[in-house]
């Protein structure tokens, strides 16, 4: 219950005062440097020899001395260091005193300032021009008659030009003098302490009382109060706002989970509640009653609740005889009446891809898909073809017309994942397989041909093929049908009516039934090299099983029979649970599953008395029927009109 409230608000006030002081900074000065310089005096310029021999180079004049290097300036003094601003006064206490204010950040030190760069050296003097040497003129030759040109006298060497004193080197530039060091930042001054918290102000006067707010409708009836909790041990009727808790005793069914039957309807209320935990091992049953259900979500609760997903929507005449999944059981590939139909939701809507086609109402028995539902393949029994469709159904062509595999009449085909190869088996002949356009035949020249091939499967790579043959063996091969092995001869596997297999996505786990006279499912776990009886002495022994598939992990295996209903196992065949139970027995003819495994879809002929020739799928949200494991959880809360819903639950719950 909720009623009224009211409340008294209060004020403060804070006062904060600082007190801010500057900073000091000291400047350093800088020093400069000394000059010095050198002169020499020019050299008198020498007489101009005559024209004689060229006199002798003058020698070079010595060079000027190096001018001294200019004095380093003085490295300027560092800044001083800021002095550090004092704390801030303590805020008078107010009414609600403010915080006091930060003290103030004590000022820059001021830089210190650069010294003085020093004066250049002077340059030396230049050095006196060396006198010209002076050189006689040859004598003139005598002439003779007509003597020979006496030969011109060498000229005199121009007299040596007095050296030039070398320039005085240039004084080396005052070293810059070393920047004063930044004066460092006064350090910031420490907050001044928080004033004291201002005395409570005064309460404030009561508002005026608010109008009252609109009444809001009912709210749904609550329970009676907290849930009592009980233990069982056997089947129990359940009073509303119970809870029970299911125990692992000697149940009196003869050890199966104990059954909690709802509360009639007429003794329940809307919101009242029914809780159940599986404690012991045996987990624990919910049933409603007649006209009662119970809605849940799929996401938390496997539902192999079975919808009819043909049924009034679909004609497809003689009934459904073969049916196949991708990896998430959405795309759906599916022959009925003579044609192939396709679905992309799941099985809810269907179209018919063959109608007023050349493969129309021939007689299509086997379907195959890849994991993406993209590429099928259709075999018929009278013009022995083999269809292929690479786009999910909307065109087909023959793969095998006018090929070696022309006469080849499929009882069974398996694609690998890509649906890059397709492995077809002929009853009472051979396995073949196609690929890159070729058909290969795998066993024409090994012990395995001639065998009654009813059952085919691949693995994901199209490496791991499993085959089994009516009254007969089971053979391997792990290199796509190059060799066989014959894994259950000798074994008392050897020669049962095999009818179908499964193989997980490695190879691992497989599952293969048995019909007429043998009614058994056995299960492989190392690829074919051992098997055993799975459902041997129990329940799940007897029926014909025609058809069986398998999860991507090998965990969830499910099988069919013709007449009978649906079993599933969920831990790769050690124990296993109808699925169909308390529906009528129909001719399931094949069954299909995406790679979870929580998701399954099968298609029933409709021979025999009970019709129901459609396909059919698990994932009903709605059921009459909850199994929950040891340490499972459920809350189911009563809606009204008959109707539970699960509003929480834990650990594996299953519809049925």
């Amino acid at each position: 219950m909720s009623g009224p409230m009211s409340g008294k608000g209060t004020s403060h006030l804070r006062m904060n005062i600082a007190i801010p002081l500057a900073a000091l900074a000291l400047l350093a000065a800088g020093c400069s440097s000394d000059r010095l310089s050198l002169s020499n005096s020019t050299g008198a310029t020498g007489a101009t020899g005559s024209t004689g021999a060229t006199g002798s180079t003058g020698a070079t004049g010595a060079t000027g001395a190096t001018g001294a290097t200019g004095a380093t300036g003085n490295t300027g003094l560092a800044g001083a260091t800021g002095t550090t601003g004092l704390d801030g006064g303590t805020g008078a206490t107010g009414s609600t005193g403010a915080a006091g204010a930060s003290g103030a950040t004590g000022d820059t030190g001021a830089a210190g300032a650069t010294g003085d760069t020093g004066d250049t050296g002077a340059t030396g003097a230049t050095g006196d021009t060396g006198a010209t040497g002076a050189g006689s003129n040859g004598s003139s030759g005598a002439t003779g008659a007509t003597g020979a040109t006496g030969s011109t006298g060498a000229t005199g060497a121009t007299g040596s030009t007095g050296a030039m004193g070398s320039t005085g080197a240039a004084g080396a530039s005052g070293a810059t003098g070393t920047a004063g060091a930044s004066g460092s930042t006064g350090a910031t001054g420490r907050t001044g302490a928080t004033g004291a918290t201002g005395s409570t102000g005064a309460t404030g006067n009561t508002g005026a009382t608010g109008a009252t707010g609109i009444t809001g409708s009912t709210g749904a009836t609550g329970g009676t109060g907290s849930i009592l909790w009980v233990t069982v041990t056997s089947s129990t009727a359940a009073q509303a706002n119970y809870g029970y808790i299911v125990d692992a005793g000697t149940f009196a069914d003869g050890g199966s989970s104990s059954t909690i039957t709802l509360p009639a309807t007429a003794a329940l209320s809307v919101g009242q509640e029914v809780d159940v935990i599986g404690a012991g091992t045996a987990g624990f049953t919910v049933a409603a009653n007649t006209g009662q259900s119970i809605q849940f979500s799929t996401d938390d609760i496997q539902s192999y609740h079975w919808y009819d997903r043909t049924g009034g929507s679909v004609d497809a005449g003689s009934g459904w005889v073969s049916v196949a999944s991708d990896s998430s059981g959405d795309y759906l590939a599916a022959i009925g009446g003579g044609d192939i139909w396709t679905s992309i939701n799941g099985g809810a809507s269907w179209i018919d891809r063959t109608a007023g086609t050349s493969i129309s109402s021939v007689y299509l028995f086997h379907i195959a898909s890849n994991s993406t539902g993209e590429i099928l393949a259709a075999s018929t029994v009278d013009s022995s073809l083999i269809w292929i469709s690479s786009n999910a159904g909307q065109s087909w062509t023959s793969a095998n017309a006018s090929t070696n595999a022309a006469q080849v009449q499929a009882s069974a085909m398996a694609f690998n994942a890509a649906g890059s190869q397709l492995a077809v088996a002929e009853n009472g002949a051979d396995i073949w397989t196609y690929a890159a356009g070729i058909w290969t035949n795998r066993t024409s020249a090994a012990a395995a041909h001639g065998q009654k091939w009813v059952g085919l499967a691949s693995d994901a790579s199209g490496a791991h093929l499993a085959a089994a043959a009516q009254g007969g063996d089971i053979w391997t091969s792990v290199d796509s049908g190059v060799t066989w092995i014959n894994r259950t001869t000798g074994t008392s596997a050897s020669g049962l009516s095999w009818t179908a297999i499964a193989s997980d996505s490695a190879g691992d786990n497989l599952l293969v039934s048995a019909g007429n006279g043998s009614g058994d499912l056995w299960v492989s776990h190392d690829g074919g090299a051992t098997w055993t009886n799975a459902t041997a002495g129990t329940a799940a022994s007897g029926p014909f099983w025609w058809t069986v598939a398998s999860s991507a992990n090998g965990a969830s295996l499910f099988a069919a029979a013709v007449p009978g209903g649906i079993w599933g196992s969920t831990n790769a065949g050690a124990t296993w649970t109808n699925l169909t139970a308390g529906r009528p027995s129909l001719e399931w003819y094949s069954i299909a599953t995406n790679a979870a495994g929580n998701y399954q879809v099968a298609a029933a002929n409709g021979i025999g008395e009970n019709g129901g020739e459609d396909v059919w799928s698990d994932g009903d949200p709605v059921s009459a029927l909850l199994v929950g494991q040891q340490h499972a959880s459920l809350r189911l809360i009563y809606a009204g009109s008959g109707v539970f819903y699960v509003s929480d639950s834990a650990g594996s719950i299953a519809a049925y």
